[in-house]
């Protein structure tokens, strides 16, 4: 249905099952995502060995390699997205990805590896923010919270998947050995294993083909904010109370995890002999569960929270999440029994699930829709600069050059936890000023965000 009135107009949206199918897509391409991305990290050792890495030379590859281009990237792509068919976009960028993927199978020595590591970060950088933009165009604005927490949900599983799918893929190849492929020659485990999780990948562009683009929401206000990049920086430094605090805050805890997320298998196999494979297929059955009741939980706090009238209950779930999870780090190492060390992990992927489905809401609620995939892009910038391009290094230079011994990454581990979770919780605490003026400010100017001049956009939760 079409709304109109003097300051606004709502476009028709998709049909339910169309806006649901077409999301559904976008959290499994997201997943898949998240698999090409993180099955290194199962695959450190025998690439260590191969190309005669350090721990820090991985890290990179696991890391900075894939940061770098991912988050710098991401801007134009947003930018592509706002302008441009977001369809289109994450089309080109998953076929590149899946692809790049393969191509690191064949990577003969770091710096092959390396370029096509940052090919799996351009690709990729188109997903999230085309992304976000897509899914608030296939929902009426009182339903964009759910279906933007069941897109996040896929990259909330997938971080899952990639352990059970890369472990059980590790498992096929090894006991299929090294293979003699015609032109290629010798094909060895690590290879094989990337190989095929982006032939997996390069499946699910089929049917995104069939999902049709919804219209772009509209407001007769729309045209009065600019969509140049000028422009969108302006808007974020306005709300710099906001942005700076939140960003920072959410970017050094990603930090942690995903510096973890590429070091706790190597912990396992490393101190504890297990095998690639196995630590792989236990950690994910562990994360998946956990990971989305952590997250649907969260969104369904979110939104109990702010029907009593709390102020910014996302960003509060964030702060108290981020205390519980402040003393998980050191007492998953500490900890003697592998049991308990399980379960410590179980309940840090719990808490993990609400931080990463709550980490987007507070973005989308403070920007524009018509600039809603810039500023998305723009935090992914930095926070995946941070979070991604350092973490698994940040844990390696102290393990190689701190404690000069490969069996302590477990106290590297949980160093950096300690100090992240401490710093994050500071830091998205102070946000919550700066957001509550930032939700006034549009409130007044409620069109802009697709929402009716009555609405309370604080509603809205994913």
């Amino acid at each position: 249905m079409t709304v109109n009135s003097d300051d606004q107009t709502v476009e028709p949206v998709p049909s339910p099952v169309a806006a649901w199918s077409a999301v559904a897509v976008l959290s499994g391409l997201y997943m898949f995502s998240f698999v090409d991305r993180q099955i290194l990290v199962l695959l450190i050792e025998p690439i260590k060995h191969d190309l005669g890495l350090s721990d820090t030379g991985v890290s990179l590859l696991t890391g900075l390699a894939f940061a770098a281009v991912y988050a710098v990237m991401g801007v134009p792509m947003g930018r592509a997205a706002d302008l441009w068919s977001r369809k289109r976009v994450i089309l080109l960028g998953a076929t590149l990805w899946s692809l790049l993927t393969m191509l690191c199978g064949f990577a003969r020595d770091f710096k092959e590896m390396f370029v096509a590591r940052m090919g799996v970060g351009l690709g990729e950088a188109a997903l999230t923010p085309a992304g976000y933009a897509m899914v608030a165009d296939l929902f009426a604005p009182e339903k964009l919270a759910r279906g933007m927490s069941v897109f996040v949900i896929g990259g909330v599983v997938g971080s899952g998947v990639s352990l059970i799918l890369g472990g059980l893929v590790i498992d096929l190849v090894e006991r299929v050995g090294v293979i003699s492929l015609p032109i290629f020659g010798e094909m060895r485990v690590w290879q094989l294993a990337l190989l095929t999780v982006g032939t997996l990948s390069l499946m699910m562009v089929i049917p995104l083909i069939f999902v049709t683009e919804p219209a772009r929401k509209k407001s007769a206000a729309s045209a009065e904010l600019s969509t140049r990049f000028s422009a969108v920086l302006g808007y974020m430094a306005s709300g710099r109370s906001f942005f700076v605090c939140y960003v920072l805050g959410m970017s050094v805890v990603s930090l942690y995890f995903y510096g973890s997320s590429a070091w706790f298998p190597t912990y396992f196999i490393r101190v504890h002999e297990w095998s690639a494979g196995t630590i792989g297929m236990t950690l994910g059955a562990i994360s998946v569960p956990c990971l989305l009741t952590g997250g649907l939980t969260a969104g369904w706090c979110s939104d109990w929270l702010g029907r009593r009238g709390v102020s910014a209950p996302s960003i509060r779930i964030l702060v108290t999440v981020v205390l519980l999870s402040l003393p998980l780090p050191l007492a998953i190492i500490a900890v003697a029994s592998i049991e308990a060390k399980f379960v410590l992990l179980g309940i840090s992927y719990l808490l993990f699930g609400a931080i990463i489905v709550m980490a987007p809401v507070a973005i989308q609620l403070a920007s524009p829709v018509q600039i809603r995939a810039q500023v998305s892009a723009i935090y992914l910038l930095v926070a995946n600069m941070i979070s991604i391009g350092c973490g698994p290094t940040v844990i390696a230079v102290i393990t190689d050059y701190g404690f000069a011994d490969e069996l302590r990454v477990g106290a590297s581990i949980a160093i950096v936890g300690t100090i992240c979770f401490a710093l994050g919780a500071v830091l998205l605490n102070r946000s919550i000023h700066g957001f509550r003026q930032t939700q006034t400010a549009l409130r007044v100017a409620a069109v802009d965000v697709g929402l009716p001049a009555s609405a309370n956009v604080e509603v809205q939760r994913a």
